[in-house]
């Protein structure tokens, strides 16, 4: 089963799946903050979204359109590579 990208998804969007989802609809609005307002599309790392959300997440969507193969450090620079 292909994945629905949530990334792009509208404040209106993510409450849907919420309500769609037997959730509160601030659920909705707490994600939209973590991924629009604090840049975070780990769901593990957003502290207020309920288990049942993050399980609904992991298994049905994707937040991230790219993943990072790899993280090169320079040590004699301050530049990443990924």
């Amino acid at each position: 089963m292909k994945k629905i990208i949530l990334l792009g998804r509208d404040l209106a969007e993510l409450i849907n799946i919420c309500t769609d989802n037997e959730l509160p609809k601030f659920h909705g609005q707490q994600l939209y903050k973590w991924m629009y307002q604090k840049t975070i599309l780990d769901v593990d790392k957003m502290s207020n979204i309920p288990s049942k959300l993050k399980n609904i997440i992991s298994e049905e969507y994707q937040i991230n359109l790219l993943n990072t193969d790899k993280k090169i450090t320079s040590n004699s620079e301050d530049t990443i590579k990924y």
